[in-house]
């Protein structure tokens, strides 16, 4: 029933397959001609010999008894407390930018006051 349907489906294919190589010529034909030819080798029941299937895996089963090997103890970790962050000794002594042009400051001749390149004063509070 199976191979009558596909031999059927075949046949309708193959005419389907003339009739456009008969529309077609030159190069076109000939490429129909060579597929015609590939698919009549491939015709259903044409092939004698059936399709080689993969042999089935065997499997057999021993019972062979496998001892679980002894657990390892994990290795011991050593927690290391991070060093507390000391404060930069550049930074922590820089004098602050002027607010008026953001240039470096330094101390001024009078006591806790600071002046910039351009003139700029500012006190320290």
């Amino acid at each position: 029933m199976l191979d009558q349907g596909r031999l059927q489906q075949f046949e309708e294919m193959m005419e389907q397959l003339s009739s456009m190589q008969a529309k077609y010529k030159g190069v076109r034909g000939e490429l129909l001609a060579k597929v015609r030819d590939e698919l009549m080798r491939l015709r259903p029941g044409a092939n004698t010999t059936p399709a080689p299937t993969p042999p089935a895996a065997k499997i057999e089963a021993k019972a062979e008894v496998v001892e679980a090997p002894a657990p390892v103890a994990p290795p011991v970790l050593t927690v290391v407390p991070r060093p507390k962050p000391t404060p930069n000794p550049i930074t922590a002594n820089a004098l602050p930018s002027c607010r008026v042009c953001g240039r470096s400051m330094k101390q001024g001749e009078v006591e806790k006051t600071l002046v910039c390149e351009k003139g700029h004063t500012r006190t320290l509070a």
